[in-house]
């Protein structure tokens, strides 16, 4: 498609940019080369993890299992990322009441709302106040 030819465009003309200025003598660190390697291999990694799904998946247009996978996922990964922001939270000194408390205003805000992206921000807005306050 347009976008991934012009993804790898732009990180082929980067490689291609950072060989001709360390052939001319503008960069001679080798930690340069390791900086735009990193960044070539990231920007590699990304695209595969982002397009792979859909030449591996190409001919499941209506399969069930793609369904049931795209009705659960988003809930699945939110509450992934719930659980991970609650596992350094220093228990024995502020019990986590302001993540709880910012926790339930999301999620208050969700039942009233129906609105995901609201209730995101009122979660967030809501424990920055209370660590302010309190």
């Amino acid at each position: 498609s347009f976008q991934v030819s012009n993804f790898y465009f732009l990180v082929c003309f980067v490689v291609f940019l950072s060989y001709l200025l360390v052939k001319n003598g503008f960069i001679v660190d080798n930690q340069i080369l390791y900086i735009i390697g990193a960044i070539f291999f990231a920007s590699l990694g990304t695209a595969i993890t982002r397009f792979l799904p859909f030449f591996l998946l190409k001919d499941r247009v209506g399969s069930p299992l793609l369904k049931y996978l795209q009705d659960t996922m988003p809930l699945l990964i939110m509450t992934l990322l719930v659980f991970f922001t609650l596992k350094d939270i220093p228990w024995r000194q502020t019990y986590g009441i302001y993540e709880i408390s910012g926790i339930l205003c999301a999620i208050v805000c969700f039942l009233l709302f129906k609105n995901s992206v609201l209730s995101i921000f009122s979660g967030i807005i809501f424990y920055l106040l209370v660590i302010r306050i309190f």
